[in-house]
C-alpha cells in the first residue's frame, strides 16, 4: 500500500541527505452494548471496498498512525497524530529520531544528532547538529522530505500500488476486518473494519518491507500539534548565510 511508498521515502531521504539539498442479562441492572453492525465492505470488489474504507478515514478527519517497519535491514518506527491536514509526532530511522509537524500548510522539521550522522559526514554530525541547535527546520513542498508528511493524506497512505485480491479475515484490536491484498510479489495488504464504519485498521508490509502500521483514534482531537514559536523556527535559506 502507500505506506511502502512512504517508508522507502524516508529511507531514501535519509540516505541520500536531502534535507541538506446484542440484548443485557437479567438481574444485572444494565444492558451490554449491542454488537456493531456489519457495514458491508467484506461483500464489495476490493478496489470497492478500499474507496469505501478512504471515504471513512477523510470523513473522520484525525486518526493516529502507529508501528514499524524495515527495509533491507533499515528500521522505520513512526508515532503520529493527523488532524486534517495537521500532523504531529515522531518517526526513527535506525535509531535517529525525526520531529515531524505540519499546522496551516507549513511542515516543520526537527532531528537529532543521530539522524544528521547518517545523512552528513561523520565528522560533520556534531557540527550539523549544533547549527540546527534543536529548531525546527521549515520543509520546502517541494523538497522529497515533505512526502514525509504523506501520511496526513488518506489518499497517498491508502493508495494501491498494485491490483487488490481479498485476503484473510483477522481480529485486529478487537475489531473484525477483512484483508485487501496488493497482487504484487511484494505487495502490502490493508485491513479493514468489517463493522461500524470501515475504517482502515492495520496496514501490514510486504516481504521486502516487513513491518505494520496500525491506525487508531478516529476522529479524536490532538491538542498537541500546534505551530513552534517562531525564535524555535530555522529556515534553510538563513543557515546557508552563516
Amino acid at each position: 500500500m502507500g505506506i511502502r511508498t512512504i517508508g522507502r521515502t524516508a529511507l531514501a531521504v535519509t540516505l541520500a541527505g536531502t534535507l541538506l539539498a446484542g440484548c443485557g442479562g437479567k438481574g444485572t441492572g444494565t444492558a451490554a452494548e449491542p454488537s456493531p453492525k456489519e457495514n458491508g465492505v467484506a461483500a464489495l470488489a476490493p478496489e470497492e471496498a478500499l474507496k469505501r474504507s478512504t471515504a471513512a478515514l477523510e470523513k473522520a478527519g484525525s486518526y493516529r498512525v502507529k508501528g514499524g517497519m524495515q527495509d533491507d535491514g533499515s528500521a522505520i518506527t513512526v508515532d503520529l497524530a493527523v488532524a486534517g491536514t495537521d500532523l504531529g509526532g515522531t518517526m526513527t530511522m535506525d535509531g535517529g529520531k525525526i520531529d515531524l509537524l505540519a499546522v496551516g500548510g507549513q511542515k516543520y522539521l526537527r532531528a537529532d544528532e543521530k539522524f544528521w550522522a547518517k545523512v552528513v559526514e561523520p565528522n560533520a554530525a556534531d557540527d550539523a547538529a549544533k547549527l540546527f541547535g534543536g529548531k525546527w527546520m521549515k520543509v520546502d513542498p517541494e523538497n522529497k522530505t515533505a512526502r514525509l508528511f504523506d501520511f496526513a493524506t488518506p489518499q497517498k497512505l491508502l493508495k494501491a500500488d498494485a491490483p487488490l485480491t481479498k485476503g484473510e479475515t483477522r481480529d485486529v484490536d478487537g475489531q473484525p476486518a477483512i484483508g485487501l491484498v496488493e497482487s504484487d510479489s511484494n505487495g502490502g495488504t490493508l485491513f479493514v473494519a468489517t463493522t461500524g464504519e470501515p475504517y482502515p485498521v492495520m496496514l501490514t508490509s510486504g516481504k521486502d518491507t516487513q513491518g505494520e502500521i496500525r491506525l487508531s483514534d478516529f476522529g479524536a482531537t490532538f491538542d498537541q500539534i500546534k505551530a513552534p514559536a517562531e525564535a524555535d523556527v530555522v529556515e534553510m535559506k538563513d543557515l546557508k548565510r552563516k
